[in-house]
């Protein structure tokens, strides 16, 4: 009965929404309003079920800390952000813990109303941090490099990929996989 919402270019729309059929796009508003309407009278217990299920979550939480070569990574949720910080310090103790990398911080900068993290990975010397960012909710990520030496993006993108990100043990290339036209 509802094969007829399946747009064949369903991929096409998944990179770019606005190429969501008129007639499709009606249906599913339509569709909404109607499950909105159909449990409108359940809005104070879903609000007490969802301030429950949160009451029971940790917002405040450190991962354990890896030791690596020159530093110790770990990550680390707050009760006011909605994304994980990354955080390293070195060994000796030389310089401050730093914050590499604060999602929070990542999706302010981007201004995309959906913001997915695919991984965070910093390369075998250090210096490097290659992550990968989903900014339309369509499972291809983007891959972004920075040089933690200054804190700067490079300029390259590498687009529609699964999201993991691997290094070569030179730190001179990472691994990727792009994905196909069928998303595989």
């Amino acid at each position: 009965d509802y094969s007829w919402v399946d747009q064949s270019n369903i991929l096409d729309v998944l990179k770019d929404p606005s190429k969501l059929l008129p007639e499709i796009k009606e249906y599913i508003q339509e569709n909404n309003s109607l499950t909105e309407d159909y449990f409108k009278d359940t809005k104070n217990l879903q609000k007490k079920l969802f301030d429950e299920i949160k009451s029971k979550i940790k917002l405040d939480d450190t991962s354990l800390k890896f030791k690596d070569k020159r530093y110790y990574y770990w990550s680390k949720t707050e009760a006011k952000g909605n994304y994980q910080k990354r955080i390293r310090k070195l060994i000796d103790n030389s310089k401050p813990e730093e914050i590499f990398f604060d999602g929070d911080v990542e999706k302010k900068k981007y201004g995309s109303e959906y913001f997915g993290i695919g991984s965070v990975s910093v390369s075998h010397c250090d210096n490097y941090m290659a992550y990968s960012l989903d900014l339309q909710g369509s499972e291809y990520y983007t891959i972004y490099l920075r040089n933690l030496l200054n804190n700067e993006n490079r300029p390259d993108i590498i687009k529609n990929t699964s999201g993991a990100i691997t290094w070569s043990i030179n730190s001179k290339s990472f691994f990727y996989t792009k994905l196909d036209k069928f998303h595989r």
